[in-house]
């Protein structure tokens, strides 16, 4: 294990202390300096606040566009003329000839 920002002012003994489990015995910890060889991992920096927003428009659009483009199908749509009454189901099936319903 390596811990970071020690110096050997804090090399001793050290033991744990887990409530409800005990002490453990204790352990000699020594500090010493390591040498490296490459830099220091960096983390990646987060992308910029407008590819962000346009990430997130782009997302709505993909979900929201095609709900709204087919509420506006069904709104401008007239609905059918029912004064003759309503059309027989029959009507409107493609049934073939051994199912005995039909013309």
């Amino acid at each position: 294990m390596t811990l970071h920002h020690v110096t050997s002012s804090d090399e001793g003994l050290y033991k744990c202390n887990i409530s409800g489990h005990g002490e453990s015995a204790s352990s000699w910890i020594s500090v010493s300096e390591k040498t490296t060889t490459s830099d220091p991992p960096t983390t990646r920096a987060p992308p910029p606040a407008t590819a962000s927003i346009f990430i997130r428009l782009v997302c709505h659009l993909v979900v929201l566009g095609p709900y709204f483009i087919s509420t506006l199908l069904l709104v401008s749509v007239p609905p059918e003329d029912h004064r003759e009454g309503p059309a027989c189901v029959e009507d409107y099936l493609i049934l073939p000839r051994w199912a005995g319903i039909g013309r």
